[in-house]
């Protein structure tokens, strides 16, 4: 029989890395590994702690017997953090006496710590990931022996946990995307599935989001026969925040009624809701039109947006800004403005990431090629105009990097 040093048996070192290399799930192989090292030594306490680099820490996960489950060190504190930083074994045997122990877990939990050794662990590329601690060997100090199973043992145990650490990290990635995923379906929900018949005027409405959910918002509803609302909202970043705030403005938007209350008024209670509820710094441009059907007048209010425009002849008139955004501060006011449209006019209304975005030389996509674009397929329907510039858009820009809603409307 084979042994290393005075009583490990060869065969329960393979059994140990034929554990761990037939378990794939994190938790599991780190309990293994400490009641292993701890059993295999003889020690009372073993921990494995994990180097954060982003938060310059040192974790474990697991303490035996300990009641906190989880213990945090600076990467730079105690035992355990000089081990991970000079990447030396550190053998301590009289833990009290060592002026780098930390007392801190020992005063929480009661135990005491005698004798001590730090062991690093190192990837393939000889940087350091982590600490194996033991904790107070029975019956003789640590030794050579001690050190050379952990030699024996370290790059397995570390190749074992990488594998367990990549496998939870796309575990946890494949369950976000689901979780995003069915968000976003939620999220089209909010915005109109069709596009309702509207007198006197043919619209087109289009949204490409950046990421899974964006901020990005428009919507077409009927408030009576006569007159239509039209919105287009851009929450200030993308993503989940965003989105949240964008289903609220969506509500907000429907829950009024627009025979009663003047579209001014309507953004003065939604600024006033969004400044009093959001605590983070966000804020929403917007444009709101109600279309008359009777006279082919559009009331607007424009908080902030980036100037929807009309095509006239040969003319493009925008409907410039009558507030700020909406949600930068308290008790603002905001106007109206009325424009008769005439027939043959297209009005464009758009977000921007479609004139902010770039090509690889740097250039912007910009307000005036938008414009060149509409002048230039003016004859067609809205839904061929938005196709066309969806299309230059694409073969224009290396990437999308925000959120993308254009709505195009022609007079009849």
């Amino acid at each position: 029989m084979i042994y290393i040093g005075m009583s490990i048996k060869i065969e329960n070192i393979l059994e140990l890395l034929k554990t761990i290399n037939s378990t794939i799930d994190f938790d599991s192989i780190f309990q293994i590994i400490i009641n292993s090292i701890r059993d295999f030594l003889n020690v009372e306490r073993c921990s494995l702690f994990l180097v954060d680099i982003d938060e310059n820490i040192l974790w474990s996960k697991i303490a035996h017997d300990l009641e906190i489950e989880k213990i945090i060190i600076p990467l730079d504190k105690g035992l355990v953090g000089t081990c991970a930083k000079t990447g030396e074994i550190i053998i301590v045997n009289n833990a009290y006496e060592d002026e780098r122990f930390c007392q801190d877990v020992d005063k929480k939990t009661g135990f005491t710590t005698k004798t001590v050794l730090c062991y690093p662990l190192k990837n393939l590329e000889e940087q350091i990931v982590g600490v194996l601690q033991l904790i107070n060997k029975n019956n003789a100090p640590f030794s050579e022996e001690d050190i050379e199973l952990l030699n024996i043992l370290s790059q397995h145990l570390v190749i074992a946990l990488n594998n367990s650490i990549y496998f939870k990290e796309t575990l946890e990635k494949r369950e976000l995307d689901i979780e995003l995923s069915i968000a976003k379906e939620i999220q089209e929900k909010f915005l109109p599935h069709s596009i309702p018949e509207i007198d006197f005027l043919e619209l087109a409405c289009k949204n490409l989001q950046c990421d899974y959910i964006g901020g990005d918002y428009y919507d077409v509803f009927k408030i009576d026969k006569d007159k239509t609302f039209i919105v287009i909202a851009d929450v200030s970043g993308h993503g989940i925040p965003s989105a949240l705030l964008m289903a609220n403005i969506q509500a907000a938007f429907h829950m009024q009624d627009y025979h009663k209350l003047p579209l001014s008024h309507v953004f003065e209670l939604l600024n006033d809701f969004v400044c009093q509820t959001v605590e983070m710094e966000k804020y929403i441009t917007a444009f709101a039109g109600i279309f008359d059907s009777t006279d082919k007048s559009l009331t607007y209010v424009n908080a902030g947006h980036l100037p929807p425009f009309i095509l006239r002849d040969n003319t493009f008139i925008e409907l410039e800004a009558t507030g700020i955004p909406i949600g930068m501060f308290p008790k603002q006011v905001f106007s109206t403005k009325t424009f008769f449209l005439n027939s043959g006019d297209i009005l464009v209304l758009y977000t921007d990431g479609i004139t902010e975005s770039f090509n690889y030389k740097g250039e912007m996509f910009s307000i005036e090629r938008l414009k060149e674009l509409i002048s230039k397929n003016r004859n067609y329907s809205p839904n061929k105009i938005m196709e066309k510039i969806i299309s230059e858009t694409d073969q224009f820009s290396y990437t999308q990097n925000d959120d993308i809603t254009l709505l195009i409307g022609k007079i009849d």
